[in-house]
């Protein structure tokens, strides 16, 4: 099924384009090399920028450096591009390094799971603003809108949502406790300190702001860089169709079908760009230029920082139990 969506999104949305882009490697010749180098070097920020989310949801005083944590989250990135399962293997492949850096169990599920929640929710308000901002150059595409709306919705739902979770939290950590013995006594341990930590981070402005912050720095940057790369190969395309375009194909690739979006992305941010204007050789040149810088090469860079992470001993099944030996925290 997914190598068939695959196919399908290359044949019909980038081969058309590509064969016209053939027709036109003196774009290749008069690509601005300091443009590219300006592209990647945003990818590379907008990559720093996650690990910035990373520590604004994990609990101060932890004794991980923020090195140590740009590594673990490039070894994730690296792998949901590379393995099936896309976010959910990232997402679980961070929690065991994060455990053998020596963060505690607790603090290691609750950021596995905010993480990704609030980047997809930075991904929706980026795609909500991007609509606003061309809304009137959008008559006649009505799916774009209508995914705008929907997205508005779960964003108004999620922020209204995680005041009530704040607010009812501390008073049913309260009135919880552990019944059970054996692996249901660690389970349920488990559970509560992912409760707590959540509950402790919605609780906390300072640190839900930082990483509400963090979170749309790290999808504007990553728009940012195929704004650039579209403009090395010659077209400076309205920032705003731009940004509508890459947060429409962002969340269809948010989908678990492919790694990473892989297809799927290409195949629906392409035909946007040149239905917005973008000439079709720099639409398929820019677009397989970001997706070279925000696809591919954290593959490799992602196996690299894990071999540097084993090979340096900062990760370790010491650490884990040095961790699970820590007092849980307290309920809030």
């Amino acid at each position: 099924m997914a190598l068939a969506l695959v196919v399908a999104a290359f044949v019909y949305g980038v081969l058309p384009s590509l064969v016209t882009a053939t027709n036109d490697v003196q774009l290749l010749r008069d690509a601005s090399i300091w443009l590219l180098i300006l592209a990647f070097l945003l990818e590379v920020t907008s990559i720093a920028t996650y690990t910035g989310l990373t520590r604004a949801i994990l609990p101060a005083g932890l004794a991980v450096g923020w090195w140590t944590q740009f590594a673990i989250d490039l070894t994730g990135n690296g792998a949901s591009h590379a393995l099936p399962g896309g976010g959910a293997t990232a997402s679980a492949l961070r929690y065991r390094l994060m455990r053998s850096a020596g963060i505690g169990p607790g603090a290691s599920m609750a950021t596995s799971a905010m993480q990704p929640t609030i980047s997809d929710l930075a991904l929706g308000s980026c795609y909500v603003v991007g609509v606003l901002t061309v809304l009137p150059q959008l008559h006649g595409r009505p799916s774009l809108i209508i995914t705008a709306v929907g997205s508005a919705v779960v964003i108004v739902s999620a922020v209204i949502g995680g005041a009530v979770a704040a607010r009812r939290g501390g008073a049913d950590a309260e009135r919880t406790g552990v019944r059970a013995s054996g692996a249901m006594a660690r389970l349920e341990r488990l559970w509560l300190h992912l409760r707590a930590e959540v509950v402790e981070l919605l609780r906390d402005d300072v640190r839900t702001r930082r990483a509400a912050v963090f979170a749309v720095a790290n999808w504007l940057f990553d728009a940012a860089c195929l704004w650039v790369c579209l403009w090395a190969y010659g077209d400076r395309a309205s920032p705003g169709l731009v940004l509508t375009a890459y947060g429409f194909a962002s969340l269809l690739g948010l989908l678990p079908l492919t790694p990473g979006g892989l297809g799927i992305v290409e195949g629906t941010l392409i035909p946007l760009l040149v239905a917005f204007g973008v000439p079709g050789p720099v639409a398929v040149l820019g677009t397989l230029t970001w997706r070279l810088f925000q696809f591919w090469l954290p593959v490799p860079a992602g196996g690299l920082c894990y071999l540097g992470l084993k090979l340096s001993g900062r990760l370790g099944p010491h650490r884990v139990a040095a961790s699970e030996a820590s007092p849980a925290p307290k309920s809030p």
